[in-house]
């Protein structure tokens, strides 16, 4: 049997980085005269810096400059980052990727900067080297748009019809589909039913709880 390529989004899928970025968005937000509201995270989640702005702007209704943005946020995230956690079971799954020589990489739209940080910071950096990585840095339109995966399967060599991908974000679950790849829903960090039924709707095929789930799913598709 030839595997499938696995793509994963790493924030809230590999790393636990999601609750680090959204206290820095809250920080950045208070820096330029806006209030985070908690019913904007789905639509930011998952998106490339640039549009968290873009969105954050829309969202508020207020003018400010990236500049003035990413002063603050960048400082923040550079410290919660490097205090971040593997999400449970990522390490163990990526070691028996490794030992079982199944194709896989990363599609995040995070900055290649930060995400060297979290993956050095979460002992998973050795899994990913440049070739096995790629940001949202690398294509015109990130998510939900399916540039990222796309790129992604063309670098590695693979078809979208032979790839998964395993994402928490709607706007991932969306680029996934887009892709014409499908998509699993990972929620090990967010068990909620809300967050379950929002990846289901985006059009995951299946909702992930623990990465030791992982390959069984993957498997069941052929």
């Amino acid at each position: 049997m030839t595997h499938r390529l696995i793509i994963f989004d790493n924030d809230g899928v590999l790393v636990d980085s999601e609750p680090g970025i959204r206290a820095a968005q809250a920080q950045a937000c208070a820096a330029v005269g806006v209030v985070l509201q908690p019913q904007w995270e789905a639509q930011l989640r998952g998106k490339r810096p640039a549009q968290i702005v873009d969105t954050i702007r829309q969202l508020a209704g207020v003018h400010f400059t990236d500049e003035a943005f990413f002063a603050a946020y960048d400082a923040e995230l550079d410290t919660l980052f490097r205090a971040c956690q593997p999400t449970p079971g990522a390490v163990a799954v990526l070691q028996r990727l490794q030992q079982e020589q199944r194709p896989y990489c990363m599609g995040t739209s995070g900055r290649r900067h930060f995400t060297h940080v979290k993956n050095t910071a979460t002992g998973v950096a050795p899994f990913f080297p440049d070739d096995r990585l790629f940001t949202g840095e690398q294509v015109p339109h990130g998510k939900p748009a399916p540039d990222l995966f796309l790129f992604a399967a063309a670098q590695m060599g693979f078809s979208p019809h032979r790839c998964v991908v395993v994402e928490d974000a709607v706007n991932g679950v969306q680029a996934a589909v887009a892709a014409g790849m499908p998509a699993i829903g990972y929620v090990g960090t967010d068990h909620t039913p809300a967050r379950a039924d929002g990846l289901r709707q985006a059009g995951a095929i299946a909702i992930l709880e623990h990465h030791d789930q992982l390959l069984e799913i993957i498997d069941a598709l052929d």
